[in-house]
């Protein structure tokens, strides 16, 4: 997959998940909390870390890759930053990933429905996952004419 369209991917994914893990962030610190939401997140209980909704830990992770994709655009040498979306994905792979099974297994979360740290994680595989192709991508191979006689 070509730089620029794996970057414009990894941008509208990253754009989803701002939208998604801001609107947790916003229920959670300002609105009714997880409970009310239309997205439930750990069941009846909000799960945090140093006293703020890991929602709130999404969103910037989001951001910052919203961030660099929109840099990478406008960029002709796309790789180095692409590196740096990937290592971020791969972050937020796990951050997710071990919050979902924190969720599903201690919490039970899924008696409330699908969990939103298990949404977070689709988003992240998402972003690991293209910004993967785009930097395995070696460009086109060049067309090598044969000479005429």
């Amino acid at each position: 997959m070509r730089h620029k369209t794996a970057t414009i991917i990894v941008l509208i994914v990253a754009l989803g998940g701002m939208i998604f893990s801001g609107y947790l962030s916003y229920t959670n610190l300002w609105g009714s909390g997880c409970e009310q939401a239309l997205i439930k997140c750990g069941g009846a209980k909000t799960v945090e870390i140093l006293g703020l909704p890991t929602c709130v830990y999404g969103f910037f992770m989001f951001l910052i890759e919203a961030i660099f994709a929109a840099i990478t655009l406008n960029k002709h040498d796309k790789k180095p930053l692409l590196k740096w979306i990937f290592g971020i994905g791969v972050f937020g792979t796990v951050f997710a990933g071990g919050l979902a099974i924190y969720e599903i297994g201690w919490l039970d979360a899924f008696s409330y429905g699908i969990p939103a740290c298990l949404y977070g994680f689709i988003f992240y595989v998402l972003i690991f996952i293209f910004s993967l192709l785009g930097l395995r991508y070696k460009g086109e191979s060049p067309v090598v004419s044969s000479p005429s006689s």
